[in-house]
């Protein structure tokens, strides 16, 4: 439920980055969280805080079994790093649906990543996962995507992104604003 995810998020960002984690189940945070025509609603029940930061970024296995996640709110003035996850490295995640979302990742100065998935990822795979809702950022500078916001892979250890899509609205300032991916580095690899 949606009280596990909570817990799991604040197991990561306090320093268990590492640990991994089966969806048995969809998980509801806010109901009806994008209207119809498209608004937000501004004041929700619960407030999201993305799996993993720039402190404790997530290196785990995350796999939804074919799960949904939906109603996840973020409208950040301090956080850098929004979506599901905020900051992975080395990480896989799959099989998971995001839907009826709303990520902003609109702060004050510096770069801002945004993605339904994750907003910053590094060496990380992604594997059968979507997003259904809606992915901003009014920051100075902003990489902003449907699945990720900045992907940077490593000799060695390259991203990959397959079998992945994104379906809800995407828009940020700046150059850096894709439907999958915002930006990415070399020994990046997106198929299908």
């Amino acid at each position: 439920n949606y009280g596990n995810l909570l817990w799991f998020a604040n197991e990561v960002n306090r320093g268990s980055t590492a640990i991994n984690a089966e969806l048995i189940c969809d998980i509801t945070a806010n109901d009806n969280l994008i209207a119809a025509n498209g608004s937000v609603t501004e004041a929700p029940e619960y407030i999201w805080t993305p799996i993993g930061n720039a402190t404790n970024y997530y290196t785990g296995k995350f796999d939804g079994k074919g799960h949904t996640i939906s109603g996840l709110y973020v409208k950040s003035t301090t956080d850098a790093y929004v979506g599901l996850f905020g900051y992975v490295r080395n990480a896989e995640i799959s099989n998971v649906g995001v839907e009826d979302s709303y990520f902003d990742g609109a702060v004050y100065a510096g770069a801002v990543y945004a993605g339904g998935i994750c907003g910053y990822g590094v060496s990380i795979t992604i594997t059968n996962c979507y997003s259904t809702g809606e992915v901003r950022s009014s920051g100075s500078k902003s990489y902003v995507g449907g699945i990720c916001g900045y992907i940077l892979g490593i000799p060695g250890s390259p991203v990959t992104i397959t079998n992945c899509y994104n379906i809800g609205e995407v828009s940020g300032s700046g150059d850096y604003v894709g439907g999958v991916c915002g930006s990415s580095s070399s020994d990046c690899v997106i198929s299908n």
